[in-house]
């Protein structure tokens, strides 16, 4: 019999990486490292698919989700930090 899988359960190992989902070309977790940017955490799961709505770009942080617009933060040379255990989700866009 398969185990089944605890969903919402985080342990010690999910808090060293960053999860990256939804529309980028290659969703995965990734190694949290010193000095992680929302934007390299993007170019390290290989940039955003043509679907991607850069105006819906979620960090999810403890329990608490803060929405981003790329092209404002680019605009004004912001670029948020990343930390081990965050959850960052880029939304599709609809036509």
């Amino acid at each position: 019999m398969l185990p089944v899988p605890k969903v919402g359960q985080f342990t010690a190992k999910d808090k060293e990486v960053v999860k990256v989902l939804g529309q980028v070309n290659k969703p995965a977790a990734i190694p949290w490292e010193k000095g992680l940017t929302l934007s390299k955490v993007i170019a390290k799961a290989g940039g955003l698919t043509k679907l991607a709505n850069t105006k819906k770009v979620s960090v999810t942080r403890n329990g608490k989700t803060v929405r981003h617009d790329l092209g404002s933060l680019k605009k004004k040379r912001i670029d948020p930090p990343i930390l081990p255990g965050d959850i960052v989700a880029v939304a599709e866009r609809y036509f």
